[in-house]
């Protein structure tokens, strides 16, 4: 900053100053005041301003060209705030606080881009190893019926091992398309506020839905789908309430107790005063204690994961995610080899703020 710009921003505060020093001497001579007086007075105001200027000048010459050095002697110029020293004067003293808000909004941005950045990599590099074992089991049986069929005479035998890898494969696929529906609400779930669509949602209709996703494997397990949903309706996302609620039903299904008589699964929606709950329940294995709390936690699997090795852990993490997004609530409780008991909570006449998301 050189002296001549310094005065040429300063110059309708002297040209203030010099009307108001012409008025002043002015007056003084209409109303008869001695001319030495006058021109003793004009000198000291004179004086006084340019001592006052010049010594403004001097702490913002100094405290902007040590800004300027600094910002150029610095390859990450985000950290000018860390390099730059205090001043006495206050438009310098805010400046420096104006700089530090800045710096730390956009530190903040960063360090959120780059969390959401690491978590998506690690989901993607996660799904591509679980994708794999479905898809390679496929193909060693693709080659085992091939190699059992050479050796085959009777086509009724032909028929049922057709019949028993048609099964095989099918649960396989089914594998790869669960994952792949994680993937993608996954990845939609990073930018949502393009993607919805609120309007209102039949729950039976939902429920329906999703009984005709998982009708094979609840005949597999012989588990029995028990429904008690009226025509209640929410205000949400039909496309992501589906794939919440199948979520949850595919955890009651993988998670049943194989060594009970009987397996269910009930799905109960009660319509409250002030908002409406969809309780999905089964008697599986259930969640140990400790467990609970880390349930909705990314890639938490806890014993029951450990115990049967077919949780990925990112399931439930998923719906927690949709579900604050969408502005609803989920509550979780569990018994363990008893029972386990999902709630969704849809408040009535809530308003989403897409912004906030």
């Amino acid at each position: 900053m050189t002296l001549r710009k310094y005065l040429k921003s300063k110059s309708l505060i002297i040209f203030i100053k010099f009307i108001s020093l012409a008025s002043f001497v002015i007056f003084g001579l209409a109303y008869g005041a001695r001319t030495d007086y006058i021109e003793t007075l004009v000198i000291i105001f004179f004086f006084q301003e340019v001592i006052v200027l010049f010594l403004s000048y001097i702490k913002k010459k100094k405290y902007y060209t040590q800004i300027n050095e600094v910002l150029s002697n610095l390859d990450e110029k985000y950290l000018v705030t860390e390099m730059i020293e205090d001043t006495d004067y206050l438009e310098g003293k805010m400046f420096n606080e104006w700089l530090y808000e800045i710096d730390k909004s956009m530190c903040d941005n960063v360090s959120a881009y780059e969390r959401r950045v690491k978590e998506y990599k690690e989901f993607i590099e996660m799904w591509v190893h679980e994708v794999k074992i479905p898809v390679a089991s496929i193909v060693i049986m693709c080659k085992n019926s091939k190699n059992k069929l050479k050796n085959i005479e009777n086509c009724n035998e032909i028929e049922e091992i057709s019949l028993e890898n048609y099964k095989k494969i099918s649960i396989q696929l089914k594998k790869i398309d669960t994952f792949l529906e994680q993937i993608l609400y996954y990845t939609r779930s990073e930018n949502t506020k393009s993607d919805y669509l609120f309007g209102k949602c039949n729950l039976k209709d939902i429920i329906k839905t999703v009984a005709l996703n998982n009708k094979d494997d609840l005949l597999e397990k012989d588990i029995i789908f028990d429904v008690n949903v009226d025509n209640i309706s929410v205000i949400t996302d039909k496309k992501w309430l589906i794939f919440i609620v199948n979520q949850i039903v595919n955890n009651c299904i993988k998670y049943s107790d194989v060594k009970k008589k009987e397996s269910y699964i009930k799905i109960v929606a009660k319509d409250e005063k002030d908002y409406v709950r969809l309780d999905i329940e089964d008697n599986g294995i259930g969640i140990d204690s400790k467990d609970l709390p880390k349930v909705f936690n990314k890639c938490f699997t806890g014993e029951n994961g450990r115990v049967f090795n077919k949780s990925t852990g990112i399931g439930l993490y998923i719906v927690k995610k949709l579900m604050d997004a969408l502005g609803h609530k989920i509550e979780i409780e569990s018994k363990k080899h008893e029972f386990t008991r999902v709630r969704l909570v849809f408040g009535k006449n809530h308003i989403v703020n897409i912004t906030d998301l």
